[in-house]
């Protein structure tokens, strides 16, 4: 379980859609000194701002820019097919949501957002 504060850290050190992750599986569980994770987290106010700051520019509405043929601006978008028959999101389960081996890859040249 992370705090809202440890995921703003793992966001600052990159792992930004991790951080989503941590604060939406964390909601509400937290018992620490640190200001409590939101019982309710709220897309727009919460997890927009990180997707637009970090994934929009290369996966976002402009379609000139778009890369990899993904959009993650929209629920169908985000949770369509990939071309390797794979889904950037699978809701609930993000253990085969290719967005998150993305984000935590070992590989640098593979790890997202570059």
């Amino acid at each position: 379980m992370f705090t809202f504060k440890e995921s703003i850290g793992i966001y600052r050190r990159g792992g930004a859609l991790f951080a989503i992750c941590a604060m939406l599986f964390s909601c509400g569980n937290s018992e620490s000194a640190y200001e409590p994770l939101p019982k309710t987290v709220d897309f727009n106010f919460h997890i927009r701002p990180i997707l637009v700051q970090n994934c929009y520019l290369c996966h976002g509405p402009d379609p000139s820019s778009r890369k990899a043929d993904l959009r993650l601006d929209t629920f169908e978008g985000a949770t369509a097919a990939l071309k390797d028959g794979g889904y950037a999101v699978v809701p609930g389960k993000p253990d085969k949501s290719h967005l998150m081996h993305r984000i935590n890859h070992e590989h640098d040249d593979k790890i997202m957002p570059h």
